[in-house]
């Protein structure tokens, strides 16, 4: 199975060209490899002059121009419909950008897990931040594949067969609208109308589904201004490191025997836990990020981030991957495995600890160096200054 390459396109002729010139650079081991550069209705007309000038060495190229302004949604899901013509698609929107093994990583994967039924999906895209929680760093646990499985959908470079988009577009066709009463995070539950992927997102979590990510990703997104990035580099932070190498044989592991396991929270699965020696003689949840709403689970015991009045043990939050603080017992407070009653709903400072932990540390011994250290300068006395009475208040209310 080739996947065709589908790119959806609409006002930004800078972004289209630059995906179209790492597509170019890009390594293919193939030939008769469609592509479909789809234009949005209503955008700049130099669009659509890149693409119809854009030479496709592999195979044959289309360029489908809409009458009408679809919207973000809409067209990207116009896109998922060429599925059912292609039988698989590798969906690019125009800010990404592509590894030179993208395509051979997605023909593996796509063949792979075409026929899991667990599998939504595959991600060309690789996270470095929880998206949920305030951007914190997220780094999964390494198991020696070359994947693993995450509940949260990708939008940033993704695959689909035509039985993995057919069964969310069947879910589609009659879902509700998202609310606060699913078990989403509540950032996504937040997301505009004009979002895909809150969609897939509570088609994943109701179903039990999940995406193939890597551990070194094969796209990144450059943030540029667009539906639902208001500023030109504000979220430069969602550029990530690219795999460099090509024509790599990829290692895949069985989802259910052999793969470590997220959910839509970037929470490690209890049962990876168990696995590696984590003795907890009940069935128990993960709250690592303190993001959930425990109410809404039904297990009675919970590892989490929250305030806990009531802690059977508890571990520090010093090392990344997050889990490894459990797995390696790091003395602490920062996580307790209690009763879910006996967190309180306001979490403790965990973002202002591990965002210290990363960054902090290297301003006050003045790391960064030159005619002025970073602990001398205006801004940084400044932001101290005005942060002080709130660290201070943290530490009454504790």
């Amino acid at each position: 199975m080739k996947p065709a390459i589908i790119i959806a396109a609409y006002n930004r002729p800078y972004s289209l060209q630059r995906l179209l010139s790492f597509i170019d650079a890009a390594s293919f081991n193939y030939d008769d490899i469609p592509l479909v550069i789809s234009v949005d209705g209503g955008g700049d007309i130099k669009v659509v002059e890149l693409a119809n000038s854009f030479e496709w060495k592999y195979g044959q190229k289309e360029v489908v121009i809409h009458d009408q302004h679809l919207g973000l949604r809409n067209h990207i899901i116009s896109c998922g419909d060429l599925c059912y013509r292609f039988g698989s698609i590798i969906m690019l929107e125009d800010d990404l950008i592509v590894g030179p093994d993208f395509y051979n990583f997605a023909v593996q994967a796509v063949n792979e897990y075409d026929k899991d039924p667990s599998i939504a999906g595959v991600s060309l895209y690789a996270y470095r931040n929880n998206e949920n929680v305030s951007l914190l760093p997220f780094s999964p646990i390494d198991n020696g594949y070359d994947v693993f499985f995450m509940q949260v959908p990708s939008s940033w470079g993704q695959a689909w067969t035509q039985t993995q988009w057919d069964r969310f577009r069947n879910y589609y066709s009659s879902c509700s609208e998202v609310t606060s009463k699913d078990r989403l995070p509540s950032n996504v539950i937040r997301w505009a109308e004009s979002s895909w992927k809150k969609y897939f997102f509570k088609y994943i979590v109701e179903k039990d589904l999940y995406f193939v990510y890597p551990y070194v990703s094969h796209t990144s997104n450059w943030g540029d201004v667009g539906t639902h990035f208001h500023y030109e580099n504000a979220v430069t932070f969602f550029r990530v490191q690219l795999a460099l190498s090509k024509n790599i044989k990829y290692r895949f592991p069985s989802f259910s025997k052999q793969g470590v396991v997220y959910d839509a929270f970037f929470e490690i699965l209890p049962e990876y836990l168990r696995r590696q020696g984590f003795a907890a003689m009940s069935d128990f949840g993960v709250d690592l990020y303190g993001a959930k709403d425990l109410s809404l689970y039904r297990q009675k015991m919970f590892l989490s981030s929250k305030y806990c009045n009531k802690a059977i043990t508890q571990f520090g939050i010093e090392l990344f991957p997050i889990e490894h603080n459990v797995l390696f017992g790091v003395p602490g407070s920062d996580i307790s495995f209690a009763d879910s009653t006996s967190f309180v709903s306001p979490p403790h400072d965990l973002i202002e600890k591990m965002l210290t932990l990363q960054h902090q540390k290297a301003y006050d011994c003045g790391y960064v160096k030159g005619e002025l250290s970073i602990t001398q300068s205006v801004s940084y006395r400044l932001g101290r200054f005005l942060t002080n009475p709130i660290r201070k208040l943290r530490r009454i209310k504790r």
